[in-house]
């Protein structure tokens, strides 16, 4: 089985656009890889070679997202990020539609992986490390699938919850 690996938004050097571009060079990985937002294909005078990914460009919201999801039927999704991040808004959206997430050790992406057990943790400066997770799982479908039916069980905030949480603490703050 091949399967369909894509990164969700803009794909930039902190974003882990080295990373994914090896990974999706290398032959040994039996998957299409796509990037369903902005690819920029020049970054630092590198010509990447992006033959083996499909872009689609910037998308508008969530049902644009859930669109291309179902028309390129993306397997797993990819967050690479080189950076701590405070939430990742990506990875909610990932698992909002049921998709299991290789993930950055670093920071919120990290911890919320390991907390919910929505997909697999990685250290993105080490691409063997990667490479094995991502070929482990390829190789392993029951582990995939395993992982999938945990993704159901994550309990997601709406946005209207999120604005009133943060409501509520700046109000708060401020008295």
């Amino acid at each position: 089985m091949v399967y369909n690996i894509a990164h969700i938004g803009c794909l930039p050097e902190m974003k882990g656009i080295e990373l994914f571009n090896r990974l999706s060079c290398d032959k040994s990985i039996n998957a299409k890889w796509f990037v369903i937002g902005l690819l920029e294909i020049h970054e630092k005078q590198k010509l990447y070679d992006w033959s083996n990914v499909v872009s689609t460009g910037w998308f508008n919201g969530f049902n644009e997202l859930k669109h291309y999801i179902e028309l390129f039927n993306i397997d797993l999704i990819v967050s690479f990020s080189m950076c701590p991040e405070s939430f990742s808004y990506t990875l909610s959206e990932a698992w909002k539609l049921g998709l299991p997430v290789v993930g950055s050790s670093l920071g919120a992406i990290g911890n919320r992986i390991k907390k919910c057990n929505g997909g697999w943790i990685v250290d993105v400066y080490n691409y063997d490390d990667v490479k094995l997770t991502i070929k482990t799982i390829l190789d392993n479908p029951l582990i995939f699938e395993t992982k999938k039916r945990n993704i159901n069980t994550i309990e997601l905030k709406t946005l209207e919850d999120m604005k009133c949480e943060y409501n509520e603490i700046y109000r708060d703050i401020i008295g």
